[in-house]
């Protein structure tokens, strides 16, 4: 990965601390919330370079990096209310029904990843980047949905109504537009969209934000298979 400028990397990292200090001190769990939110997408632009600094092999550093990129999701968790861990079985219902029917309109693509012609197409994975990838897209999902559909509904829930829905599914296309969704077609950005609008009103309407992240890992499950049965490297031949 390419470092980022020392100036840039400078204003990043005073941003993020500003950030962590708002979630800490904030009595406003709106603010909370809020500041939260712009830890993540000043996140979207930092490469993590001063983990560099850590004693730690290469592999341990590109783990590392992978790891962070879901924790960052999570500071708010000690300073706003504890996600509900039940939820109607209607919730359970829905939030399955959304994960699947949004698998199913890729259904196609999905399964031409997996034939085996198309996977030889990709470069094979290294054990390393096997895990990193299986870390985001099995653990990614979880910690989105605490953030968006979670700490901003319990933000901004009493400030909007039900013009958290939006808000809430306007961040989380916003988050995967910052990151890189310039190479998104009209169908990426309309399947995002409808994901994150429905689990925000799923949660809204009491059906349970255990759902939300059910839905969420239902709809990364096909990714997770993806990397499963990419080729991996072959090893080294002693000389």
């Amino acid at each position: 990965m390419t470092a980022l400028p020392a100036r840039r990397v400078a204003v990043l990292g005073l941003g993020a601390v500003a950030c962590l200090a708002v979630i800490a001190l904030a009595r406003s769990d709106a603010v909370v919330a809020g500041a939260a939110v712009v830890l993540v997408f000043l996140s979207c632009r930092s490469s993590f370079d001063w983990v560099l600094r850590l004693p730690l092999s290469d592999s341990g550093l590109k783990i590392l990096r992978r790891v962070l990129r879901s924790l960052v999701y999570l500071p708010a968790l000690p300073f706003l209310p504890v996600p509900p861990l039940t939820a109607p079985w209607w919730g359970w219902l829905a939030g399955l029904a959304v994960g699947v029917g949004l698998v199913a309109t890729q259904w196609k693509e999905a399964r031409r990843w997996l034939q085996p012609a198309y996977l030889r197409i990709f470069p094979p994975l290294t054990p390393v980047d096997r895990t990193r990838d299986l870390i985001h897209f099995s653990v990614g999902g979880g910690c989105q949905e605490y953030l968006y559909r979670h700490a901003v509904i319990v933000g901004f829930g009493p400030l909007l109504g039900w013009g958290v829905v939006p808000l809430s599914a306007a961040l989380f296309v916003m988050e995967h537009l910052v990151q890189g969704g310039s190479a998104w077609d009209r169908k990426d950005l309309t399947v995002q969209s409808v994901l994150g609008a429905a689990l925000a009103l799923l949660v809204q309407a009491g059906g349970g934000w255990l759902p939300a992240v059910l839905a969420h890992t239902v709809y990364n499950a096909p990714s997770v298979v993806f990397t499963l049965k990419r080729p991996s490297v072959a090893p080294a031949v002693p000389s």
